[in-house]
């Protein structure tokens, strides 16, 4: 009997409100506000809207202008305007264009499994990716992180954040396929590359023409690295223990060019490696406003002994062993 009194009580409230078109909502008992077609009335209750995501924002079909929810992912009212989606005090829902994309910036040609990401946008709901003529998406569309299969031309890859409320920009990172020796890159002239992306470039002009490797009658800690990849290391440790200023290894340590500070002097591999391409950078350095290398001694930074270190002849390409005091050629070179 108690639920057939609710039921017909509810059923008499709904009537009576289709007559008046206004509905009341309170513990008092008072009439709506007549300029209202919905009261609400409460001292410790408040009131609580449809509350969505934006993923589950994007997927309402067709939604009508003035159409209002709370979005929990950006902590705010967002409604509607007949156009798109905007948040309750007058601004943009759309998200901002993607950060930085990080990645490798020179591959191989037909490289595969190469990562590009970012770090996830504000408002963003999935995330769409171009890449390069002839390259692939191979995973990752929609997501902040990708996996490239790259063809054989350069391009951009590129990435926008989209949602229910527009999409932003693109960000793009340009992106050099097939790197040769001798094409000028990064500040200077690739003279390796160590088929994942990276190499070596060297500067297209001499840095000196009668510096000495410095610091006679010292053995310098940890500078003897002889492979290709210690050049860097050998002049750190040759900065750290020979305070001697303007020697081979401190004119590279403290070269700025090309928009580059991150400069070394050669390891003896890596000298030697710039011998053996040494056609390719001349001509490249010249073309470049540069000039070719001399028929004669090149600094290394690989130290024999604390009165010797190695160094290249460039007109025989014999590595040779000398006297730390010998004032000759330096040409400097950086990763990438």
């Amino acid at each position: 009997m108690k639920k057939l009194i609710v039921i017909i009580t509810f059923i008499a409230v709904l009537f009576g409100n289709a007559l008046t078109a206004q509905i009341a909502i309170n513990t008092d008992g008072s009439d709506p506000d007549p300029s209202a077609i919905l009261d609400l009335q409460s001292t410790d209750k408040g009131f609580l809207p449809p509350r969505m995501t934006n993923a589950q924002r994007s997927s309402i079909s067709s939604p009508d202008e003035g159409l209002l929810f709370y979005n929990t992912d950006t902590h705010n009212w967002q409604g509607y305007n007949g156009t798109i989606w905007i948040n309750l005090d007058g601004s943009s829902c759309e998200p901002e264009a993607p950060g930085a994309i990080t990645g490798n910036q020179a591959v191989d040609d037909t490289a595969t499994n190469e990562v590009y990401s970012i770090a996830p946008v504000n408002n963003a709901v999935s995330y769409n990716w171009l890449v390069p003529t002839g390259s692939t998406i191979i995973s990752g569309q929609g997501t902040t992180n990708i996996t490239v299969n790259f063809g054989t031309t350069s391009g951009n890859v590129s990435v926008r954040a989209e949602s229910g409320c527009g999409n932003s920009i693109y960000t793009d990172l340009a992106v050099l396929v097939g790197l040769d020796i001798g094409d000028f890159y990064e500040g200077g002239v690739i003279f390796w590359l160590d088929g994942n992306g990276g190499g070596l470039v060297c500067a297209v002009s001499n840095q000196s023409t009668n510096a000495t490797w410095g610091c006679y009658g010292i053995e310098i800690s940890g500078a003897n690295g002889i492979a290709i990849g210690t050049g860097a290391q050998n002049t750190i440790d040759i900065e750290a223990g020979c305070t001697t200023s303007g020697t081979a290894a401190d004119i590279c340590s403290n070269l700025s060019l090309n928009g580059y500070t991150d400069w070394f002097l050669p390891s003896k591999d890596e000298l030697m490696e710039m011998y053996i391409h040494r056609a390719e950078i001349n001509t490249t350095a010249i073309a470049n406003g540069g000039t070719a290398f001399g028929t004669a001694f090149y600094w290394s930074s690989t130290e024999v002994n604390n009165n010797t270190a190695w160094g290249d002849y460039f007109d025989d390409g014999g590595p040779t062993q000398a006297v730390k005091t010998y004032s000759q050629r330096v040409r400097a070179i950086r990763a990438f």
